[in-house]
């Protein structure tokens, strides 16, 4: 989970040689690649469907986690954001909530609580 390497990374980043403003650049690059990412899964989650997207953003998160865990220098831990362009699973969990409702009341209200689920664990973290 994306949430349990972001206490490691200012550590990390610190003991690769980078200094504390290189943080925010990381933090700016991971988001420019989910912002990039997210209209990309959205198309291939209407081709593929739900199930087959899960795979790739789990195969993804995977991929990126192990470069992180394998960085060696400041190169290395940028290139563990690289997969993140496909790491855009809340939107492979929205579309199957959607589905799986059967009135727009039962799609509102699931949707909601997955987005305040969402938004709270981001807050209070891992």
């Amino acid at each position: 989970c994306f949430q349990f390497q972001r206490p490691i990374e200012p550590f990390l980043l610190q003991k690769l040689g980078g200094r504390d403003e290189e943080y925010g650049r990381l933090q700016s690059f991971f988001s420019l690649f989910q912002m990039v990412g997210s209209p990309v899964v959205g198309a291939t989650l209407d081709r593929l469907g739900a199930r087959a997207m899960f795979v790739v953003v789990f195969l993804s998160s995977a991929c990126s986690y192990g470069i992180l865990s394998m960085a060696t220098s400041m190169a290395w831990l940028y290139a563990s954001k690289v997969p993140s362009v496909l790491q855009a699973g809340f939107l492979v969990a929205q579309a199957l909530v959607a589905g799986a409702a059967r009135t727009e009341e039962q799609r509102a209200a699931a949707l909601g609580r997955l987005t305040t689920a969402y938004t709270v664990g981001r807050f209070v973290g891992p």
